[in-house]
């Protein structure tokens, strides 16, 4: 055991290492306090497996959840089952076994939306809409999703990989960067196309509607859209650093390096220094940016639409429980996600789709065909980048098939349109299930 004692930042005793649980966010918490925090969101219906340092939330590592939970809860053998298995996610045991959505409470939906024509209106009508994207929005560019049936972590699984999202995580490239940079290999060196999606948001951004787009994806796809008032919560896979010196270099600097392999850092001794990706691994906090205005575009927006995410990676997920409930949500994506009441209207079906709907109601012109799309890409040197960058030449348009092979552009173009489901007040939980009742050793 360690005898270096570390002060708790919430009840300030000092603790022995063993005695502390560290958030991804880096905070250090006593056990104590962790579990007083865990009681009083079961009580409040709360997630219980988050930080409980004031305006951090975020989450434990899943050995850290399920230690928790197997000392907070009492868990019959059957759930404890559950619980060990490696794939298990600790949040959705919790919530299967409460018969319940952790987060705020049920928000009541807008009666006065409930068809198509409800959406059309709302973004006609709003000046601040706050769009929050996720993954599912740039596959039909070519990049797979994570957690769909053809997604990455999905095809990991069946590799036998029990816990995907690690393989992801800032302690495996510390420890071994080759297997982030295999599993990102196709996006490194190829070039994407952004969406119709992608630029519907730009048309948004344009007709002076758009608050900002919050986006989990690193992909830089918004900005090739020509979108500026954009938030990569989840950092960006288009600009590397130096662990060692903090030297950032483009992805066209390196782009040699990256076709063969791992690139380092030029101005560290040779081979010395892995660059890192400046995209958010598992283990990491978000930007500063995102918490210095979460809060005030939440509380400032007049439509929120989220888009092509599972919400399912804290704090991302979190960000609706803080907008107003007066605020109408609009979610356009393949299935129904989030927490009951949370959207006033669901236009599911594929993504593009619905867009593209929504564009012709409204009577917009946004880039359809593919030549069109890639004639409108926004990809001048940002002012960071030096003027070596700027005199490399970027790598040609080489994608997977169909995004950018003759084919594609007439499947994109013409294909069927898919049926839209227009679902109101999806009801997420399990109606016949037992209500909701906490432990009776959790009662107040």
């Amino acid at each position: 055991m360690s005898s270096e004692l570390f002060e708790c930042p919430i009840c300030d005793s000092d603790c022995f290492e063993p005695d502390l649980i560290s958030c991804s966010g880096g905070h250090r918490v006593c056990l104590e306090c962790v579990a007083s925090h865990a009681k009083a969101c079961l009580l409040s219906r709360q997630n219980p497996l988050s930080c409980p340092i004031d305006d951090c939330h975020s989450s434990y590592s899943k050995e850290d959840e399920k230690y928790i939970l197997e000392t907070l809860i009492p868990l019959s053998p059957e759930q404890k089952a559950d619980l060990n298995d490696p794939s298990a996610n600790p949040i959705e045991l919790l919530e299967k076994v409460f018969n319940i959505k952790f987060g705020a409470p049920r928000r009541d939906p807008l009666r006065t939306v409930s068809h198509f024509d409800d959406a059309v209106a709302l973004i006609h009508k709003a000046s601040k809409v706050l769009v929050l994207s996720g993954a599912g929005i740039s596959v039909s560019s070519g990049i797979p999703d994570y957690r769909s049936a053809t997604g990455l972590y999905t095809k990991l699984a069946e590799e036998g990989e029990t816990d995907p999202e690690s393989l992801l995580s800032i302690q495996t490239f510390l420890e071994d960067p080759t297997i982030v940079y295999s599993l990102s290999e196709a996006f490194f060196r190829y070039e994407y196309v952004p969406t119709f999606t992608h630029f519907f948001v730009s048309a948004l951004e344009e007709k002076g509607k758009l608050l900002k787009m919050y986006t989990q994806n690193t992909d830089h796809l918004e900005r090739d859209a020509g979108l500026t008032r954009v938030l990569q919560c989840h950092g960006s896979r288009n600009s590397f650093i130096c662990l060692q010196c903090g030297t950032v270099s483009t992805r066209s600097q390196i782009m040699d390096e990256l076709m063969v392999g791992v690139p380092y850092c030029k101005k560290c001794p040779p081979k010395t220094s892995v660059l890192k990706p400046e995209e958010i691994l598992f283990g990491e906090s978000l930007p500063d940016e995102y918490y210095k205005s979460y809060k005030q575009d939440m509380a400032s927006t007049d439509l929120v639409i989220v888009a092509g995410t599972s919400l399912k990676v804290h704090p991302f997920c979190d960000l609706l429980d803080i907008v107003p409930a007066e605020v109408p949500r609009i979610l356009i994506n393949r299935e129904v996600v989030g927490k009951p009441g949370q959207f006033d209207l669901c236009l599911l079906g594929n993504i593009d789709d619905v867009f593209r709907k929504l564009a012709h109601s409204l009577g917009w012109s946004i880039p359809e065909s593919l030549s069109d799309r890639i004639s409108r890409l926004s990809r001048s040197p940002s002012a960071s980048e030096s003027t070596e960058s700027q005199q490399h030449t970027p790598i040609n348009y080489v994608t997977p098939a169909p995004v950018l092979q003759s084919p594609a552009e007439s499947i994109l173009v013409e294909q069927k349109t898919e049926e839209i489901s227009v679902v109101y007040d999806p009801l997420l939980f399990d109606p016949a299930a037992p209500p909701f009742t906490l432990p009776q050793a959790l009662m107040p």
